[in-house]
């Protein structure tokens, strides 16, 4: 008999309305794979646009019904044969088969052992699946695609951001001395974090405030990157985070 489970799916792309709870075969677990009692789910801006029919949806589309859900945080229940560093019972999360299908609208999920971490003590399922793609975003920035460095001077925007928010943090565990811009209302979260500076981007032009970085991880494009640009010291890195 074919033990079924709930998930949330939808047929056709477009408006939240088309999300509809349904019922799929239990995934089953290949060697490389643990099975995970999903706890808990983060939805990100790549989910809902993918839904309405942008961003991944053309790759996406052979799939449909599709059930997506890349950011997931759960209990392992069963474990590969060839899986060495999760067992069952173990607490676990992360960002799985991006961007393939992920199935983490589903209360069993199956995912490869080697995209999962495990949770740190107090810390919860929803913490621990909010934290993967925004978190993975900002490292990957500092040290895959730039290489920031002990005393850098590192200009974050949107400090109080998803992405941003976990960047002060990262760049200070780094050794960075840390610029954040944000509004006045998220200054005391964003020094709590470990900002060095704040810019309140809303009563002042941050490039009338700072110079000389190293480093700037810009969110928006257009003027203000100009704008950033202009602040860089020659040979600095400047990373764009696109919206789209």
């Amino acid at each position: 008999m074919q033990l079924l489970m709930k998930v949330v799916a939808f047929e056709e792309f477009g408006a939240a309305g088309n999300l509809q709870l349904a019922d799929r075969p239990m995934p089953t677990c290949g060697p490389d794979d643990v099975l995970i009692k999903t706890a808990a789910v983060s939805v990100n801006p790549v989910d809902v646009k993918t839904r309405q029919g942008e961003a991944l949806a053309s790759q996406l589309e052979h799939a449909l019904p599709l059930v997506l859900g890349w950011d997931i945080a759960g209990k392992v229940v069963a474990v590969g044969r060839n899986v060495q560093n999760l067992s069952e019972g173990d607490d676990v999360f992360g960002m799985i088969l991006f961007p393939k299908p992920p199935n983490g609208y589903a209360q069993y999920v199956a995912a490869p052992a080697d995209e999962l971490a495990l949770i740190p003590a107090g810390v919860s399922y929803d913490a621990a699946a909010a934290s993967t793609l925004a978190a993975l975003t900002a490292w990957q920035a500092f040290t895959h695609f730039g290489e920031l460095k002990a005393g850098d001077r590192v200009l974050i925007h949107a400090a109080s951001g998803g992405v941003g928010h976990f960047a002060v943090q990262m760049a200070k565990h780094l050794g960075a001395h840390v610029i954040a811009t944000s509004s006045s209302k998220n200054k005391a979260f964003v020094e709590s974090l470990g900002a060095d500076e704040h810019i309140d981007y809303k009563a002042v032009k941050f490039d009338d405030e700072t110079g000389d970085i190293d480093f700037c991880l810009e969110t928006q494009g257009g003027p203000q990157f100009q704008r950033s640009v202009s602040v860089m010291r020659n040979g600095g890195t400047i990373i764009n985070l696109p919206w789209d």
